[in-house]
């Protein structure tokens, strides 16, 4: 998954992963409200591509909500 995406990204997922590993609930909860925002961000960049390349929409049942995430291969 993070070949996919850009290095700033990649930075910022890892320090949200590390931070989920050793935090509280609460922490965990505000570490979830992020990624649920960074994948609305890569959606909207995904969108905005796909736009301008004049490929077809990203599939519109990605909600947001992990129901339309691969599962890790871990």
């Amino acid at each position: 998954m993070l070949e996919t995406l850009g290095d700033r990204a990649q930075a910022e997922l890892r320090v949200l992963l590390q931070n989920a590993a050793k935090g509280s609930c609460e922490q965990l909860t505000a570490v979830g409200v992020e990624l649920e925002k960074l994948g609305k961000k890569l959606q909207e960049v995904a969108a905005k591509a796909a736009k301008s390349n004049g490929a077809a929409k990203p599939d519109a049942t990605a909600k947001g909500d992990g129901a339309g995430a691969p599962a890790h291969p871990n």
